[in-house]
């Protein structure tokens, strides 16, 4: 009952949203319904009614107009020293983290996530989630879905699989242009829902966490989407399945014993932070990373569960879990940026800046985030508190925003009154 009460809440707050695009699952899911694989979607490959979307936003003022970056040797580099503004709020340049974003989880919670998927070695991480009943939630690049159907289609089967966005082709998203982003997201979105049943995303996060006000605001307002970053990282995307790696000399990542032990140094440290830990679906290599040390999580105290479970939140647009089928013709907008795209709810962070462990209040999360080769970013929603908390790996920084749901208004509390007057 609570939770269709909170069903009906959030259809109440999509009203309050104007820009929405509504995504519809499809029956048709052949490969020539998508654009092509591995490339970003072009304009004439973007439905004009995202674009129409899109264009609603910027006229009224909800997209900032922050330029966009270039991709230099794989870092954006924005024109005019502009990724160091307080108001473009890059985590890429200066580690800024908005209070939409979701970075940490209760204290003495883990989540459990991997980015990347779906690969053609998915099919080992899926079995041993289902042998151990673990739900986790796989940020899925929308290209691997059209790709590697099948091992989407296990993931689906096996059940108890969260899907979230990791965008159409994995490019740095600060680069792209606004079209690019919509297409981006509204293609993985799509893709995921046509071969889910008819789940739509409600999560996503940025390929190496490359975010900033202007994404967020398109990811927010055009999809409704909440951003996820993370507090603890081990770079075990660098390995590969012929015993190396693609980053010699970093530490994470040079070695599997490196992404081992900084995989360690997360499970054993303190859990009054939470965990989010980055991880990737790749190589059996990073895969296997994750299996030896879980075993060990129950015993040193985390309660494992997928991103949204972290904060009693619903798994999708359209239904609160995977349990029953999605409901038809229901679109749940998740939450809006303020008013003015460019106020104060961001936060720069530093290295050296030292994280409170006072708990945010009801409603709200706090935000921390940490550097990393590949980092990712995103945006929060919470029905529980997630304390501040500083990274607890390598390369680290510390910071905190609070963040609370839009407002409902008017609007959202009839539609809460109409849906329990029918109950009654």
């Amino acid at each position: 009952m609570l939770r269709l009460l909170l069903l009906a809440t959030l259809a109440g707050s999509a009203l309050a949203g104007d820009f929405t695009v509504k995504i519809r699952p499809r029956q048709e899911s052949s490969v020539g319904a998508y654009p092509p694989p591995l490339a970003i979607p072009t304009a004439d490959q973007t439905p004009q009614v995202w674009l129409d979307a899109l264009n609603a936003a910027i006229a009224a003022g909800k997209i900032p107009n922050i330029p966009v970056a270039q991709n230099q040797d794989g870092n954006p580099v924005y024109p005019n020293n502009e990724g160091q503004d307080p108001n473009t709020c890059s985590w890429t340049v200066t580690k800024c983290v908005s209070k939409t974003d979701i970075v940490n989880a209760p204290p003495n919670n883990m989540a459990i996530g991997f980015d990347d998927g779906p690969t053609e070695n998915s099919g080992d991480l899926y079995d041993f989630l289902n042998q151990h009943n673990q739900t986790a939630t796989h940020f899925m690049i929308g290209s691997n879905v059209l790709l590697n159907s099948g091992q989407f289609a296990q993931a689906v089967k096996e059940g108890n699989q969260h899907f979230a966005v990791h965008t159409w082709s994995h490019h740095l998203c600060t680069t792209l242009t606004n079209q690019q982003l919509v297409a981006e997201l509204g293609w993985t979105m799509q893709i995921i829902a046509d071969k889910s049943g008819g789940y739509i995303p409600s999560f996503w996060r940025p390929p190496q966490g490359d975010i900033d006000n202007r994404v967020r605001a398109i990811a927010e307002e055009i999809f409704g989407l909440t951003n996820v970053l993370w507090n603890h990282d081990t770079n075990d995307w660098c390995l590969n399945d012929q015993g190396g790696s693609d980053c010699p000399g970093e530490d994470p990542g040079e070695d599997y014993a490196s992404v081992a032990r900084a995989a360690s140094q997360g499970i054993y440290g303190p859990r009054d932070q939470g965990l989010i830990m980055l991880e990737h679906e790749l190589t059996h290599a990073s895969i296997s990373v994750f299996k030896t040390y879980y075993p060990s999580l129950a015993g040193l105290g985390w309660i494992t569960h997928n991103i949204p479970d972290l904060f009693d939140m619903p798994w999708y647009k359209n239904a609160w879990d995977d349990s029953l089928p999605p409901q038809n013709g229901t679109v749940l907008q998740t939450f809006q940026l303020g008013a003015n795209p460019n106020d104060d709810s961001s936060t720069t962070t530093s290295s050296s800046a030292v994280a409170s462990s006072t708990p945010a209040s009801s409603g709200t999360a706090s935000a921390a985030t940490t550097t990393s080769t590949q980092s990712e970013a995103g945006k929060t929603s919470s029905s529980q508190h997630a304390p501040t908390t500083a990274v607890k790996q390598g390369v680290t920084t510390s910071g905190a925003s609070s963040f609370a749901p839009a407002s409902l208004g008017v609007a959202g509390f009839a539609a809460v009154a109409v849906f329990v007057a029918t109950l009654l």
